[in-house]
């Protein structure tokens, strides 16, 4: 259930998704579109920015700052207030609630050749760790869908509201950001899967 690399650029995702995703420093370790620019993010940021300004206009999007806010900076500015949710979301874009469904993706699996899906086993190992993250896992998702919700509802009024919220909360002085969050390509599931490589009668390893 992360945000994938494929589904952040396809950009192919409901409203709130994409308003919130403006609001988060872009999660993937560089861009070949940054080469020229001074803002690590900023290049790659454009389509996004594009599509949110469709949704709320030019006016609103022109104040959003160009490498958006650290995922730090949108707890501290959000968490226990009436936009709480903002920080939850940055988790989850940038891959960092700390559960496995929430922060892994099926690009991020293992797959059986000629499997269009890769098949997650029933070990141990993967119980204890889904049913010891599930209630985290629905608190993350409850605020992100309320604040989605809410946003949708009145997508120019809520969303100026948010950003307005944001823009007086932020320190007078940013701090100079590192370059992404995490390598795609190296957040591999940690659960147990499938991969016809098991030991067993059937392929699998019952154990």
């Amino acid at each position: 259930m992360a945000m994938s690399y494929s589904a952040y650029h396809e950009l192919q995702m409901r409203p709130g998704y994409l308003l919130l995703l403006s609001l988060v420093i872009y999660p993937y370790a560089g861009d070949e579109r940054d080469i020229e620019e001074d803002i690590p993010g900023s290049g790659a940021r454009v389509p996004l920015l594009d599509m949110v300004q469709r949704i709320v206009g030019e006016e609103i999007v022109s104040r959003i700052p160009k490498d958006g806010w650290a995922v730090e900076e949108l707890h501290r500015m959000t968490d226990g207030t009436q936009y709480d949710g903002v920080g939850a979301f940055a988790d989850w874009a940038c891959s960092d609630t700390g559960c496995v469904v929430l922060d892994s993706s099926y690009e991020n699996c293992d797959y059986e050749e000629g499997s269009g899906e890769p098949t997650f086993l029933w070990t141990k190992h993967n119980v204890d760790i889904l049913t010891s993250e599930w209630p985290r896992v629905q608190e993350i998702r409850g605020k992100i869908d309320r604040l989605v919700e809410w946003l949708e509802d009145e997508p120019i009024g809520h969303f100026r509201e948010l950003l307005d919220f944001l823009l007086e909360s932020q320190p007078k002085t940013k701090k100079k950001r590192k370059r992404g969050y995490y390598d795609p390509f190296e957040h591999h599931c940690s659960l147990d899967q499938y991969t016809g490589e098991e030991e067993g009668d059937d392929g699998r390893d019952d154990e």
